[in-house]
């Protein structure tokens, strides 16, 4: 036998926990109406809380942050609004370095060594973007390059 299609949908679902799940740290609140949701008809609470402030929808392509980087933390105060994904993954960049005690204007992460490096250690393409270091880079690049050599 097999089950009517729809009628365990939201509140009549057996599993039901009151429209609210987590998905990788963000809360999620059931609202299938909404412009954002997923496929499952949930919206990100920290974009609702956002569109609530500004008392209209986000516009497109803005990005909420997490000042304190805790995903479930979404009290207004800490959320800031980005106008697009690269000035939000800036700001995740330039607070990296200042926990690994750098200045973000002066200076850059390494990914590969992890740690702070002057900006002119890196090559004028990596420079306020991420990345490795020259001599990270170079390093890789000869790895890389012995890797397809070898294994061809």
């Amino acid at each position: 036998m097999s089950w009517p299609v729809g009628i365990f949908i939201g509140s009549s679902n057996p599993k039901w926990k009151g429209g609210i799940r987590k998905n990788n740290g963000y809360l999620m609140i059931y609202k299938p109406e909404h412009l954002r949701t997923d496929p499952k008809g949930y919206v990100m609470e920290h974009v609702l809380v956002v569109e609530k402030v500004l008392g209209k929808y986000l516009p497109y392509n803005s990005v909420p942050h997490h000042n304190n980087e805790i995903r479930s933390d979404n009290r207004p105060e800490n959320l800031v609004l980005c106008h697009n994904n690269s000035y939000h993954l800036e700001l995740h960049r330039r607070k990296r370095i200042v926990d690994k005690g750098g200045n973000p204007n002066t200076e850059q992460y390494c990914g590969k060594c992890e740690t702070i490096k002057k900006i002119d250690d890196f090559s004028p393409s990596r420079q306020k973007k991420g990345g490795y270091c020259r001599t990270c880079n170079n390093q890789f690049m000869r790895e890389r390059r012995d890797n397809n050599v070898n294994g061809s």
